[in-house]
């Protein structure tokens, strides 16, 4: 069995770990503890204004749906009526009709080339892992880390294929990359046979589908394993003192900012 070096105890307080709880917990401790930690029984996160939060899960829903075989036109329909969006956010939505179709199609031409079957293809694909970096239930809170892939792909030849998909606004594909390494890190977890993994990011606003170089299942093993470890510990750091918040660019984006101390200063 493979040995495990112990997280630190602030670290372990935090488990099970996913890609957004660790970047939350980097980003503002404050937060970290109204989302997640001591305070999140007590105060509610105000999600009224996360305009582009519940657009991109419309999205997210439709492609859902049309990978699933549902049509475009009743995919959109579903993910609009179902999030109740408002008629401004619909318009956006559906604005991504056009590259979800060439996803999806793109999708199917990748299948039939490569010879994948339906039973092979994961959305949505939830998948817990222990500290042993074994596969467990996805809502066992005993793990270390868990993750909901969008894609998975099961190719015939051994390896796996995972794409994610960002409806916002594009980036460098070094911005994803700990996210990349992580779903590298769950899907060989999830499906130990496999030689290796090769990840992607769809950009739904663009169209544009970029690649991260194949990884074999060693390499994951040997050098992601480790990493993983050191990012959740690294991640966490700031939880080991007393709560405090962090300004940011993204603190607009905050849901409890009508409860911390940087929105309540005199201006």
């Amino acid at each position: 069995m493979e040995t495990v070096p112990v997280l630190p105890s602030y670290a372990a307080a935090g488990m099970p770990w996913s890609f957004s709880k660790a970047g939350v917990a980097a980003q503002c401790a404050l937060q970290y503890d109204f989302k997640y930690g001591a305070a999140r029984k007590t105060y509610t996160e105000d999600k009224s204004t996360f305009t582009e939060s519940r657009i991109g899960s419309a999205v997210h829903k439709a492609l859902e749906l049309a990978l699933n075989g549902v049509s475009i036109a009743k995919a959109f329909q579903v993910a609009i009526e179902s999030a109740e969006l408002a008629h401004d956010e619909a318009e956006t939505t559906l604005s991504f009709v056009d590259n979800v179709t060439a996803f999806v199609k793109r999708t199917a031409a990748f299948r039939a080339k490569y010879g994948i079957k339906p039973l092979d293809v994961f959305l949505e694909y939830r998948i817990g892992m222990s500290t042993d970096f074994k596969s467990i239930p996805f809502f066992d809170n005993s793990g270390l880390f868990r993750g909901v892939l969008d894609l998975v792909m099961l190719t015939p030849y051994g390896d796996a294929v995972v794409i994610d998909h960002k409806s916002g606004k594009q980036k460098e594909m070094s911005e994803y990359e700990a996210q990349c390494r992580a779903y590298c890190i769950l899907i060989l977890a999830r499906h130990p046979q496999i030689t290796g993994v090769k990840t992607g990011v769809s950009f739904l606003l663009t169209g544009d589908l970029q690649w991260n170089p194949r990884v074999s299942a060693e390499t994951i093993r040997a050098e992601y394993h480790p990493w993983l470890l050191k990012f959740l510990t690294e991640s966490s750091a700031g939880l080991q003192l007393p709560p405090t918040q962090n300004k940011t660019r993204l603190c607009g984006w905050c849901g409890y900012k009508a409860l911390c101390p940087e929105f309540q200063l005199p201006k």
